[in-house]
């Protein structure tokens, strides 16, 4: 992955922060600085916030996994490989966001808890890839074999990725 979060705390010199992240810009990675002090990583926090609605919306039976997949990879997946969150709804326009927050905040999970399914899965060995199912199933794959497909992909985005930034 080319992001890089570089972590700011009171006891960090700005010279350190500049440094790492000259270091981390010659190195090829992407890196941002977070200003505050927070649990967790921006992406794992978005991504966090991504999943558990994820997670309600299978528990609730509005989708597979599969399809929930297609969603991401064809339609925001798609458009985040290279327009961030932030100038998509920019794109769209900051009165459009606002009547789909008003009308989606109330209907999207906010549980504090994780979901029961997930629970459930992990509580039955249901791991994922390491252990040959998750909320797919990998029988008759080695982990090898299907890191590596995932990892083909992961490159071929991330050549897409670094020839974006040529563009601009």
């Amino acid at each position: 992955m080319p992001l890089v979060e570089i972590h700011f705390s009171p006891q960090t010199s700005p010279e350190v922060i500049a440094t790492t992240k000259a270091f981390m810009n010659r190195v090829g990675k992407k890196p941002i600085i977070v200003e505050k002090d927070i649990p967790g990583l921006i992406g794992s926090r978005i991504q966090v916030a991504m999943a558990r609605e994820i997670e309600a919306l299978i528990s609730e039976g509005v989708a597979s996994p599969e399809d929930i997949d297609m969603a991401a990879k064809a339609s925001y997946g798609f458009r985040h490989a290279c327009i961030g969150n932030i100038e998509a709804y920019d794109m769209i326009g900051l009165d459009t966001l606002l009547v789909v927050e008003k009308r989606l905040l109330k209907e999207i999970s906010n549980s504090r808890e994780p979901a029961s399914i997930l629970t459930e899965k992990v509580k039955r060995g249901e791991l994922g890839v390491k252990s040959g199912r998750g909320w797919f199933d990998y029988a008759g794959k080695s982990k090898e074999e299907v890191l590596e497909s995932h990892n083909r992909r992961l490159l071929k985005q991330l050549a897409l990725f670094r020839s974006l930034d040529e563009e601009d």
